[in-house]
């Protein structure tokens, strides 16, 4: 599924999902809040045991700190889809060929998670990591 996510994104495009973190309302529902969250990787990244390892204990903070919050709010909205991310990281080409590393990158957090320095930051090491280990290019 995520490989044809990815085709469909980056036809035409230079601008590619290296993870996301997605909560789940429906396993949040059926195991009383105990799993929820999880995430989903670039396919030439998933051999990475840091990435995932960094990803995994991001899952598992999410989870501990926001899943509930995030369960409940949207309750109260009336609104319950089954799945959806909570963060996303997304890598441009272009901005990487024209600027850089530097804002290459782009962070989006759901509105719950806004302002979680240790989310940011350990997202932030993250794609420093990738951007360092990885030939940004093959991966789009």
């Amino acid at each position: 599924m995520i490989d044809q996510l990815l085709k469909l994104l980056t036809k035409g495009h230079k601008e590619v999902p290296l993870f996301h973190i997605l909560f789940d309302f429906k396993e949040y529902q059926e195991t009383e809040g105990k799993e929820s969250c999880g995430f989903k990787l670039h396919p030439s990244l998933t051999s990475d045991k840091f990435i995932i390892d960094q990803l995994n204990e991001l899952v598992t903070y999410t989870s501990k700190e926001y899943a509930k919050k995030v369960f409940d709010n949207l309750l109260a909205s009336g609104k319950s889809p089954n799945v959806f991310p909570l963060l996303y990281v997304t890598f441009n080409l272009k901005k990487y060929k024209e600027s850089g590393e530097k804002g290459s990158c782009d962070l989006k957090l759901h509105p719950d998670l806004k302002g979680d320095q240790l989310i940011v930051t350990k997202s932030n090491s993250l794609v420093d990591y990738i951007r360092k280990n990885y030939n940004m290019e093959e991966l789009v």
